[in-house]
């Protein structure tokens, strides 16, 4: 047999080609490179999760104590003492209404006056503020400031952004005290308003009963007087507490 005929063996070089690293080996390595980056970044995971729990939880036991804090205020000096010692909770916007509907409810216009705009100022928008809103509207006129509380009736009863049931009640006060002036043409202008946006509210049945009336005699009737008349004539106030807000 020639040599031809054997299988030739590679030839073997001095230098042996190097075995790759097993995964085992790279992540060994990965670890003991990267390692105190790593456990750095663990423990601020750790430290922001923990902080984070501990945060809502603070903040529920200050929300149960501020609520059991408005439980307890059950009169209108101390409603107002709550709000002032939680300004900025919404709680606290909540008691500034109830404490100027009872400023409405006896008459202190002036009162009321100031705790409506506070609670307008801190509840910004929503069915309350809008509640609030026209509060402060009626108050305006209660205490004589009748320039100011028309327009704000007006910009209540023109706002789409309103709630609809807010917008028919402003619209109902303008008109009554357009019906007060023996003006006609201003009612029906309102009365058209409400039956656009709630022509089966209540306040859409007493106006369609207010152009019924015969006007007040103007030398004896006031704005003030005509909404004193009113609330005393009706079975509920003009202003009513409605804290799920008015649709």
């Amino acid at each position: 047999m020639s040599n031809s005929d054997h299988p030739h063996s590679p030839a073997v070089s001095g230098e042996e080609t190097p075995i790759t690293s097993s995964i085992e080996e790279k992540l060994h390595h990965f670890w003991e490179r990267y390692r105190t980056v790593i456990v750095a970044l663990c423990v601020v995971v750790v430290v922001v999760i923990l902080g984070r729990g501990v945060t809502e939880y603070l903040a529920g036991q200050q929300m149960q104590a501020v609520q059991a804090d408005y439980a307890l205020a059950d009169s209108p000096e101390k409603l107002k003492q709550f709000a002032d010692d939680n300004e900025g909770h919404e709680l606290a916007a909540v008691a500034r209404v109830q404490v100027a509907d009872a400023a409405y409810a006896d008459g202190q216009g002036a009162a009321a006056i100031e705790s409506y705009r506070k609670a307008v100022e801190a509840l910004k928008d929503g069915p309350l503020a809008d509640r609030a809103a026209l509060g402060l509207a009626m108050s305006q006129i209660m205490a004589g400031k009748n320039t100011e509380g028309i327009a704000s009736l007006e910009v209540l009863e023109s706002s789409e952004d309103v709630a609809s049931g807010v917008r028919v009640e402003a619209a109902y006060h303008l008109a009554r005290l357009a019906h007060s002036d023996n003006d006609a043409a201003t009612v029906k202008t309102h009365n058209d308003r409400i039956m656009l946006i709630d022509p089966a509210s209540l306040w859409a049945q007493r106006v369609i009963a207010l152009q019924i009336e015969e006007a007040p005699v103007m030398s004896a009737t006031t704005s003030t007087d005509v909404l004193e008349a009113e609330t005393a004539h009706e079975a509920e106030p003009v202003i009513r507490l409605n804290l799920s807000g008015s649709e």
